[in-house]
């Protein structure tokens, strides 16, 4: 079961919430977010407690509860709930924090909560924003497909048996990703990449909605989260060259701490427009976990060549661009 879970302090409640309507009654203001968070964490206590695991979403807005969502992991963690899922605030056009003039989180604010709250319990880090209906599996959702598709059932014994297979990989691959350090071991490096699922490199950089991004250090691959952009090649005539370069700046800045952007294929302008970024664009097909490891080894290499005092600039940039 997931719980949204915004805030427990009910001032900074009343910053996220408008209203609350409880047993026919309206509530404003401080009153209406100290009942629903009351409700929230009682709720989640009463449903762990029965043993049904329980994840809570919360939205990071910055200025509101970015320094205050530690304390949500905490509360929640000691109500009985095993994962948060800490998500990016996306602004609506016309809504009242866009009136307001609030802006969306940056990637490194989002990634700085999620390691603060990963040291109290484990966060959530492939959201993909699903709907709240969505059924299936992250990344394939079958409530979108035809009712010829075929669904998976699971009993309460297999289910019981998958959760436990889920829960021994979630611990082996906290103890591995424990060795690297929540800031990563020297020399790691940030690879944003494209892909539809299927863990494959498969989309083109202009079609991606969304780039996954780890960090790569040694044989660790951490994913540090899923970000969400518009398409650069949205197949609409509309689409102006003004529109695609203020789209492609959007990315270039989502992307900005990433060293390598790696996706199926990438056209020439978008290349170089990364490039002037300090952003390498590759282009590959394959599996996520090989690729990277190849990108890691290739990075590694290309940076001992480039600060070799034995190489001229031009020499130096030459080895890059082959």
């Amino acid at each position: 079961m997931t719980v949204t879970v915004n805030a427990i302090d009910p001032q900074i409640g009343a910053e996220v919430y408008r209203s609350v309507f409880f047993r026919g009654k309206a509530y404003r203001g401080r009153d209406a977010a100290e009942l629903l968070l009351h409700n929230q964490l009682e709720g989640i206590w009463r449903i762990a407690e029965r043993g049904v695991k329980v994840k809570v979403n919360s939205v990071l807005i910055p200025g509101v509860n970015d320094s205050h969502l530690i304390k949500v992991t905490e509360a929640v963690k000691a109500a009985g709930a095993f994962s948060h899922n800490i998500m990016p605030l996306i602004l609506s056009p016309g809504s009242v924090y866009e009136k307001e003039g609030r802006k969306e989180p940056a990637p490194t604010l989002t990634l700085q909560v999620l390691a603060y709250s990963e040291a109290v319990m484990p966060v959530m880090r492939h959201c993909r924003q699903c709907r709240a209906d969505a059924v299936g599996l992250i990344g394939d959702d079958l409530g979108v497909k035809t009712e010829n598709a075929p669904a998976r059932e699971y009993g309460p014994a297999a289910r019981e048996q998958l959760l436990i297979r889920l829960d021994r990989t979630a611990a082996e691959s906290k103890r591995r990703e424990a060795n690297a350090g929540e800031q990563g071991e020297r020399g790691s490096i940030r690879i944003a990449v494209a892909t539809r699922g299927g863990s494959q490199v498969n989309v083109h950089f202009g079609h991606a909605r969304e780039f996954l991004v780890y960090e790569v250090s040694g044989q660790e691959q951490k994913l540090l989260g899923v970000r969400r952009i518009q398409a650069y090649c949205n197949g609409k005539a509309e689409c102006g060259e003004a529109d695609k370069e203020a789209i492609l700046d959007e990315t270039v800045a989502l992307l900005q701490d990433c060293s390598i952007v790696l996706c199926a294929a990438i056209g020439p302008g978008p290349a170089e427009r990364l490039a002037s970024a300090g952003l390498t664009a590759l282009a590959r097909k394959g599996e996520i976990g090989k690729l990277m490891e190849q990108c890691a080894k290739y990075h590694r290499f290309f940076t001992s060549i480039s600060c070799s005092p034995r190489l001229s600039a031009d020499q130096r940039m030459d080895l890059h661009v082959q």
